[in-house]
């Protein structure tokens, strides 16, 4: 039977007898665990300290799981003894050496040294450091191409990376990574369904209270929009370190604080919000573009390389240029004079969702894999 190796991004945390990673890691896990014809293993070096800062984390019992987990000093050594059919790496430079180790070699992408400079830049940096990023980053990209060109394949999470990547490969896939299951899609559009608006504009801002996520965009949208006499709320789903700062300057916003996703945040998107204000700075593939339009709500956000695009195939949502608080505002003020825009945006981002869910997503990767490993065999 086929061995399917993923290597995570950091080192393998193994402490009295579980494997303590993030939700999202652990749900993904099963998933190629249910859908992979053979073995699956987690490998990675073992980590030093444990790591409890992650939200959304899970201690998982070993002896339950329907994969194995190995920790290792000699990853790339483990690979080969253990005749791995297919790995999945990290596109790291930290990974460089396990590329070949396996049979196939497939490289998971999300960033590129644009993206990262644009997460770094999110937060005020001086400009000695501004330029080193500048010069480093610009050349990080290049690199990681190389080592794209090296894999058997590559696996781009979003338009950014495939942008970068894909002409670098010979076998890309190009996914929409998210948490969002078909059953959670279905029960909302139910949920939608069944709304009866109240008078209300309900806006909603969901991740992590970080300065790449921009949520205080959203907070001074809702402030210029009750300043001008118009009947809107806004939610805040999330935590993180803006959080005192936020909350302190903005005593009408209601901050929800971290929800666990599938009982409590679908539930409550799906069923009260009109309008997700997402606007984040840079081109990251927020899962939270999907999830909100998974539970019918359209987003509405900066003109971000990542949110553009699934704007442009999925008709979700819409963007304004980055920073302008101005013309978010005016966005909104024109969508509430005009809810049949909300509701098809929203109708839209539910069918994108139907066909790129959690499921389907994990599908598509199986199948990348397994054709690669076949096209090793022929």
């Amino acid at each position: 039977m086929p061995l399917l190796v993923v290597v995570p991004p950091g080192p393998v945390d193994l402490r009295d007898g579980l494997f303590r990673t993030t939700a999202k890691f652990a749900d993904g896990m099963a998933m190629y665990a249910e859908l992979w014809p053979g073995e699956v293993a987690v490998v990675g070096t073992p980590a030093d300290v444990a790591d409890d800062s992650n939200l959304g984390a899970v201690a998982l019992d070993l002896d339950a799981l329907p994969y194995d987990v190995v920790t290792t000093s000699d990853v790339a050594g483990t690979l080969r003894s253990r005749a791995t059919d297919a790995a999945v790496l990290p596109l790291d430079e930290r990974h460089a050496d396990l590329i070949g180790a396996a049979h196939r070699t497939v490289l998971a992408a999300e960033h590129t040294g644009r993206s990262r400079l644009e997460m770094l830049l999110a937060s005020p940096v001086g400009p000695v450091d501004r330029l080193r990023a500048e010069v480093g980053f610009r050349r990080l990209t290049p690199r990681l191409q190389r080592l794209v060109s090296r894999a058997d394949g590559v696996q781009c999470n979003g338009q950014v990376a495939w942008e970068a990547y894909a002409p670098h490969s010979r076998a890309p896939l190009r996914v929409y990574d998210s948490r969002l299951r078909l059953a959670e899609v279905q029960e909302a559009r139910q949920r939608r369904a069944g709304r009866t608006p109240d008078g209300t504009l309900r806006l909603a801002f969901s991740g992590r209270l970080l300065p790449i996520k921009g949520p205080e965009h959203a907070v001074e949208v809702h402030r210029r929009l009750r300043a001008a006499g118009h009947d809107v709320a806004l939610d805040v789903y999330g935590d993180g370190p803006m959080l005192a700062g936020l909350r302190a300057d903005a005593p009408d916003v209601t901050f929800h604080g971290s929800l666990d996703f599938a009982s409590e945040w679908c539930p409550a998107v799906s069923g009260s919000t009109d309008l997700m204000l997402l606007p984040h700075v840079q081109s990251d593939p927020a899962g939270t573009y999907l999830e909100s339009a998974g539970m019918g709500v359209p987003v509405l956000g900066f003109d971000n390389v990542a949110l553009r695009h699934l704007v442009d195939v999925a008709g979700l949502g819409w963007t304004v240029p980055l920073r302008r608080n101005d013309l978010l505002a005016r966005k909104v003020q024109e969508l509430a004079e005009r809810p049949e825009e909300l509701q098809r945006a929203g109708e839209a981002g539910i069918a994108f969702m139907e066909e790129h869910c959690f499921e389907h997503d994990f599908a598509a990767r199986v199948e990348h894999l397994l054709d690669l490993v076949g096209s090793a065999v022929e």
